[in-house]
């Protein structure tokens, strides 16, 4: 079983990074932090705002692509990392 992702986006596509981020957290995976492609970590203090918004939209099927969490992701090139809550809490 995986325990941790490292994930690099450099899709635009907002559908495209919409499926993929699902398709993670359906798995049991949260957001962990976010880092810029040198590494370094981009907008920390924002970073707690990801997984309730995820949540959200993973129990919904309307207005999916609207939050400004998802379009930030789709419109950076970053990394993310995921840790998976059968491990440990995020």
């Amino acid at each position: 079983m995986v325990e941790k992702l490292f994930m690099e986006n450099s899709v635009n596509n907002l559908t495209e990074v919409g499926e993929m981020v699902d398709l993670i957290y359906g798995a049991g995976f949260r957001l962990k932090g976010i880092y810029t492609v040198n590494g370094d970590p981009y907008h920390e203090d924002w970073w707690p705002t990801f997984n309730p918004t995820l949540e959200e939209r993973h129990g919904s099927r309307e207005n999916r692509n609207e939050s400004d969490q998802m379009k930030f992701i789709a419109k950076v090139t970053c990394n993310i990392w995921w840790i998976n809550t059968k491990f440990r809490e995020v």
